[in-house]
């Protein structure tokens, strides 16, 4: 009897900790003009894939991640370095990746050549997602000189004015992002451990095709049968 105690025990703890650890994503209700943007769980950290249209007008996506410069950009990835990284607040990094599109959750899995543990598609307004792709894409363009391609994430990383703490990690980083775009995090965002609210009732479904130009193209109509 004991051991079965002890065991309910272990279980229950285990539950909890993993509950208490894991950050929930409550997307807008009824957001305008609703596209999906992707929230990548790779493992340890996350990504976040937003649909833009690239110079030229054409539907494409970018994935953004940030990080510790000299563990992402540098990929200097020694156990010391890690801890620095977690004990003392180090140089910041903005990473990004164009994604050819047209957007969709079959180009994202396509293009980005990390491994993805969790594809979390999120449901939010295009106006809030057109707002924070500009804004980190002049953070980006700002800091080019201090470009650096890292082929072990598929991403171009640049300085990032914010330095990183155990606090404004890669994972609150894209929990504040989440924020700017109406979703509503609750959860310390410590760690790479993500859920997605069920949408209310009514809601879109960020998982079902989108209108022409806002995710995967929709199938073809029936043909009519003579």
């Amino acid at each position: 009897m004991r051991d079965r105690r002890a065991g309910r025990c272990l279980i229950s703890c285990a539950v909890l900790l993993f509950v208490a650890c894991t950050t929930t994503i409550e997307p807008p209700a009824t957001p305008s003009d609703p596209v999906a943007v992707y929230l990548l769980d790779h493992g340890r950290t996350p990504s976040l894939v937003l649909p833009v249209d690239d110079a030229g007008g054409e539907p494409g996506m970018l994935r953004y991640a940030y990080g510790d410069w000299r563990w992402y950009a540098l990929e200097q990835k020694s156990s010391g370095q890690g801890v620095a990284a977690l004990l003392w607040p180090t140089r910041g990094a903005l990473g990004r990746e164009a994604i050819p599109g047209p957007p969709g959750e079959a180009a994202v899995r396509a293009g980005v050549e990390v491994p993805i543990e969790t594809l979390h598609p999120v449901l939010v307004g295009a106006a809030e997602v057109a707002a924070l792709a500009a804004r980190l894409d002049a953070l980006f363009e700002s800091e080019i000189d201090t470009l650096v391609e890292a082929p072990g994430s598929g991403l171009s990383f640049v300085h990032h004015p914010e330095p990183y703490t155990f606090l404004h990690s890669s994972n609150r980083a894209v929990a504040g992002w989440l924020r700017e775009l109406g979703c509503r995090v609750r959860g310390t965002a410590l760690w790479s451990s993500w859920r997605v609210a069920p949408a209310p009732a009514g809601a879109p479904d960020p998982s079902a095709t989108m209108p022409p130009g806002r995710g995967d193209p929709p199938p073809p109509a029936p043909q009519e049968t003579r």
